[in-house]
């Protein structure tokens, strides 16, 4: 089975060489997903030989959904490019194909018809899987502070979001 390690960025040019030497070898194929970022991302992911693409500019489920078209790989392992989720656990990851630091198989993850554009597709991408009938496990993974230690997520402004994203999959 062909893996490919996806790593979603918006402006993580100041992270981006860290999480991608990390990376080295733990996955078949690394496709870096960019949220058209002007501090040069795609060009640090290209300098690596990372393949680097633009999603639709609609965020990070927008770029998810733009990564399982484009992975070569049959599993797909999602990873943030904030150097918050250790590269070593990749490997656990695989090991059941678990959704936590997110690994799916690719065309599970087509199938599944996600639809949310912000970080409000990783709560989709569960309820989807077990909705038609797929299994979801948990691995215990490392989840360090960010290195630059800032989220691009407001809870307040898109608490909203995740509140609407799982009643509208509940139903």
């Amino acid at each position: 089975m062909i893996t490919t390690l996806v790593i979603p960025t918006y402006n993580e040019a100041a992270n981006l060489s860290y999480v991608l030497k990390r990376c080295d070898g733990k996955c078949d194929e690394t496709l870096v997903v960019d949220g058209h970022s002007s501090d040069g991302t795609r060009e640090v992911a290209e300098q690596h030989g990372v393949r680097a693409i633009l999603d639709n500019g609609k965020g990070k489920g927008d770029g998810l959904r733009v990564a399982l078209r484009e992975a070569r790989g049959d599993i797909v392992v999602f990873m943030d490019a904030d150097g918050s989720h250790d590269p070593e656990d990749i490997p656990m990851l695989l090991a059941p194909i678990q959704n936590g630091y997110r690994a799916i198989r690719r065309q599970t993850g087509i199938e599944a018809g996600l639809t949310e554009d912000i970080f409000t597709i990783e709560q989709e991408m569960i309820m989807k899987v077990l909705q038609k009938g797929g299994r979801v496990s948990e691995i215990p993974s490392h989840e360090y502070q960010s290195r630059n230690a800032r989220s691009g997520i407001v809870v307040w402004k898109v608490a909203h979001r995740y509140v609407w994203c799982l009643l509208k999959n509940l139903v």
